[in-house]
């Protein structure tokens, strides 16, 4: 990610709620459970939930790919299972 920033990477109707999330870490505060959408490089999108804080002046942040459960949410299927069929 040398020379780019983060917002290069999410999709456009993500980009507010990140740069909001973004900003309140910068402030000292915490951003809980954001999820965003981002572009791979070599396939399908991916939905990343990000969780982090301010930390002795350096951003302290996790991310964990959500992707897989969001596709059976919007299928009505149980992450973790298939579909009945």
């Amino acid at each position: 990610m040398v020379g780019r920033t983060f917002a290069d990477f999410i999709f456009q109707d993500g980009l507010a709620a990140g740069q909001k999330a973004f900003g309140a870490v910068l402030a000292g505060g915490v951003a809980t459970n954001v999820e965003l959408g981002y572009r791979s490089k070599d396939g399908p999108p991916r939905h990343i939930v990000w969780n982090g804080l301010l930390k002795d002046g350096l951003i302290d942040a996790y991310g964990r790919d959500v992707t897989h459960e969001r596709t059976c949410r919007r299928s009505g299927a149980s992450a973790g299972r298939s579909a009945p069929g």
